[in-house]
């Protein structure tokens, strides 16, 4: 569950390397393995419960941080944005670890 000021059905979090700033075009890669590019399904539970599906067997092993964009909703004060692409999610959310290899690594087990 994620916790916090503002949050709303409809918010949605990305996985990233880093959240972007917006003083760049923010270009952010998606994470390997993360379905959907790392993008949730809208909030639910008064955005609080996010989901992102299942992970891919190579998704790789790594910190990785969750990016926050709100849905578009009356008196907000920031401007609407799509939520779907990495430059629409500014407000770092949190970490993220997922144990194993990192994807450019080869790994004997």
């Amino acid at each position: 569950d994620l916790s916090g000021v503002g949050l709303a059905n409809g918010d949605s979090l990305m996985v990233l390397g880093e959240c972007c700033t917006g003083e760049d075009d923010c270009e952010r890669d998606p994470v390997p393995g993360f379905p959907g590019i790392g993008l949730s399904a809208p909030a639910t539970r008064d955005g609080q419960a996010y989901e992102f599906g299942t992970l891919a067997q190579n998704t790789s092993g790594g910190r990785y941080r969750m990016c926050w964009c709100p849905f578009p909703r009356r008196n907000w004060p920031l401007p609407f944005v799509a939520c779907d692409t990495p430059g629409s999610f500014l407000v770092d959310a949190g970490s993220l670890t997922i144990r194993g290899p990192h994807f450019t690594r080869d790994s004997i087990c």
